[in-house]
């Protein structure tokens, strides 16, 4: 039955902050820990592809920060839980209460997605598709005369090779 938990009596000290994981494990079991996880997972992997597609070397490094903090704070807590470290009091994302912790990740999402937002994709005119990518396509040909043709090769899309 959900709710029939012992850890909220009094064995942890704070189940609703440091100890979500640890509460989550208890009310659904290992089904519940996998679908957090995953759902992290598939967080992260959106933050690194959006890393990996930015053309601005600040945007790059911040979202990759930002995917960073979001990796070891969960992995850091759930490995305290485990008991393969010590607790550290760490927060997990998303999860667990607290003003400034939450707020810190909904920002620190919310500049990613803007990030995202301004990626523009370059074509790639001999194949006639597009490729993204941090540096995706350096050092090609095709690379070359689109670079030439445009000039700065993080302002290629779609839209300026046709107006060139």
């Amino acid at each position: 039955c959900l709710g029939g938990g012992y850890l909220k009596l009094g064995i942890f000290s704070e189940v609703h902050t440091d100890f979500v994981l640890a509460g989550i494990a208890e009310e659904f079991g290992f089904i519940g820990v996998f679908v957090v996880t995953m759902i992290f997972i598939l967080l992260l992997q959106r933050l690194f592809k959006i890393a990996n597609r930015s053309h601005n070397d600040a945007a790059y490094l911040f979202s990759l920060g930002v995917g960073l903090l979001i990796t070891f704070a969960f992995m850091i807590n759930a490995y305290g839980i485990s008991g393969l470290t010590p607790i550290k009091g760490i927060s997990v994302p998303f999860l667990s209460y607290g003003g400034s912790a939450m707020l810190a990740s909904s920002v620190g999402i919310g500049m990613v997605l803007m990030v995202s937002k301004k990626i523009h994709h370059r074509l790639d005119t001999k194949k006639h598709t597009g490729t993204h990518g941090h540096y995706a396509g350096q050092g090609t040909t095709a690379f070359a005369e689109n670079a030439e043709k445009i000039g700065d090769w993080r302002d290629i899309s779609p839209a300026a090779l046709e107006e060139k």
